[in-house]
């Protein structure tokens, strides 16, 4: 088996809301995911995929089987081993693992496959799930590829942020998924979408200049309250006092990020 590695990537800052295309902020960080793999051509029969050592495997196996689907080929043989990754936030694996995985399988099979054609076709092979996630994954994916950090609007494209100013975080893992709030105004709904969206743009724009967006932080934590029943997943004491904003993690989940602890012990560096 061959060893690789990839740059893992973590939502910042942003609210993912329902039917919306706001923009995120998503940061490169220190953390990486090891992994080996192989990859045969076996006869012509069905494509067999194994991924070991993840929580999220059936996804990933999905995720691969489509893509191996979709350009034709068949009696593939690969084996993919977890050997070491972020425990907090699945989402950011997956993410990063997937988009590798395209090129890398894609090559050992004979095709060149660009970046773009990982942007262009990757949504088209996530499951029902990973489909409620694809503003933050495709923005994770495209971060870890690129290997910076960046702002990112799905269906728009991205734009790259300094990526040096470095800012320790600390992150959790919740097994409780993010609900979302059912706002019956829509104009009052489209109000906040509005101000959301905005507070990103802000903070794209003073992480630019290189300054932390703290004031933007807390503005968020008010939008992701308004959006999110997040007192049904986690205490707002610590929600609040912690400085964390909540996003969705694979298998129902919830991942934090907060810039105070009082209770998380995993510290990670991201650069902005």
């Amino acid at each position: 088996m061959e060893k690789y590695s990839a740059k893992i990537s973590i939502p910042f800052l942003g609210t993912l809301i329902y039917k919306r295309r706001n923009p995120i902020i998503v940061a490169i960080s220190e953390e990486k995911v090891l992994f080996e793999m192989s990859c045969e051509k076996r006869g012509n029969g069905e494509n067999y995929l194994k991924v070991n050592g993840v929580t999220f495997e059936k996804t990933l196996e999905k995720f691969l089987s489509e893509y191996l689907e979709g350009i034709g080929e068949s009696g593939i043989h690969v084996e993919v081993n977890i050997i070491s990754y972020p425990k907090s936030f699945g989402i950011s694996t997956y993410a990063s693992l997937s988009g590798l995985l395209m090129k890398i399988l894609g090559e050992k099979l004979g095709y060149e496959v660009t970046f773009d054609d990982i942007v262009k076709y990757s949504p088209l092979l996530e499951t029902d799930e990973t489909l409620n996630y694809l503003p933050i994954i495709m923005a994770l994916r495209t971060s870890s590829l690129i290997g910076k950090s960046i702002i990112y609007r799905l269906d728009e494209g991205y734009i790259e942020l300094p990526s040096k100013t470095s800012l320790e975080v600390y992150t959790t893992s919740l097994n409780a998924p993010l609900s979302s709030r059912k706002i019956v105004n829509i104009e009052f709904k489209d109000y906040f979408v509005h101000l959301e969206g905005r507070n990103v743009i802000e903070s794209a724009r003073l992480i630019r200049e290189g300054k932390i967006p703290y004031e933007n932080i807390v503005f968020e934590e008010a939008m992701q309250h308004v959006f999110y029943a997040i007192e049904e997943t986690l205490d707002l004491n610590v929600y609040f006092r912690n400085k964390c904003l909540a996003f969705p993690d694979l298998n129902y989940k919830t991942a934090l990020l907060c810039l105070k602890n009082d209770k998380f012990k995993t510290k990670l560096t991201i650069y902005l």
